[in-house]
């Protein structure tokens, strides 16, 4: 019971930093986006449906981005299910995953910075624009990132956040 509430909560949280969670202010003249979703939406909607090869490098940053706003949902699912501390070969993939995830919040910071990125000269800086969720996104992200990686180096760590998710 308390792991679903958990697991709830923290998916409805990351549901809300990728989906209304504005990192930038909309400016009635732009037709930018201002959302992490927003920005994924229009980076596959202009993605060719046949990539080559210098663009499947760029597909799986996207891919690793969408994963890393998802993974702290599935973070709580997997210490839960896969009981780190019972079973240490899981670690591997604690670490794997936090690393992808961390790969991801990286690819979702530059996304965020370069879709309201100006390259004209003279033009407007985008800092400007820019909210306190273009900070706090990564962080919540990168938070569960590195909790993945020390969950699957660290018993210790392991234990303690089985404890914290059993029920």
């Amino acid at each position: 019971m308390k792991t679903g509430i958990i697991f709830l909560f923290v998916l409805a949280v990351s549901a809300a930093m990728i989906f209304f969670a504005p990192q930038h202010r909309r400016e009635p003249e732009s037709f930018r986006p201002t959302t992490l979703g927003a920005v994924y939406r229009k980076f596959w909607s202009e993605m060719p449906a046949r990539l080559n090869a210098e663009r499947v490098g760029l597909a799986l940053l996207g891919l690793s981005g969408m994963f890393a706003g998802l993974y702290p949902a599935l973070l709580v699912l997997l210490v839960y299910g896969l009981r780190p501390v019972d079973r240490r070969p899981s670690a591997v993939w604690f670490v794997v995953m936090g690393l992808i995830a961390g790969v991801g919040v990286a690819a979702n910071f530059l996304a965020m910075l370069i879709s309201h990125m100006n390259f004209a000269f003279g033009g407007r800086s985008s800092n400007k624009t820019a909210t306190f969720f273009i900070w706090l996104v990564p962080f919540f992200q990168g938070v569960f990132a590195i909790g993945s990686i020390m969950i699957g180096f660290s018993g210790t760590c392991a234990g303690c956040v089985g404890r914290l998710l059993s029920n």
